[in-house]
């Protein structure tokens, strides 16, 4: 847990600005809708964590300015179990469209997920 004042299971995680790539696959967002359900169990085989991190609403394009996103953690039952005030911005790179996002510390029992993307 990398949030302020707790001392297990720390990831290293800081708060600040992120981007999400995979090898071979530079590309990748955080999801604009919610997982299944059948993806979000306490068995933790999605982004392996209990809270599955997604964002509702659209993704900025190229030239606006960084957006205000709630990013939520679905668990469960629950779509929008825990939420965190996050930004996210899109940049040009060689071509291609890559987000960055300003993000701050997860809850204790979320991670931040991304899939990759096609541009």
């Amino acid at each position: 847990c990398d949030a302020p004042g707790h001392s297990h299971s720390n990831t290293d995680f800081t708060a600040g600005w992120h981007r999400f790539k995979f090898p071979g696959a530079p590309y990748a967002t955080i999801p604009t809708t919610p997982p299944l359900e059948k993806y979000r169990q306490a068995d933790m085989q999605s982004c392996g964590t209990y809270g599955v991190s997604w964002m509702d609403g659209t993704l900025p394009v190229i030239g606006d300015p960084p957006k205000d996103v709630t990013i939520y953690f679905a668990w469960v039952h629950l779509p929008k179990w825990q939420t965190r005030d996050a930004k996210v911005v899109a940049c040009a790179e060689d071509g291609q469209t890559m987000f960055l996002y300003e993000l701050p510390t997860t809850p204790c029992t979320g991670a931040y997920c991304a899939l990759k993307t096609v541009n």
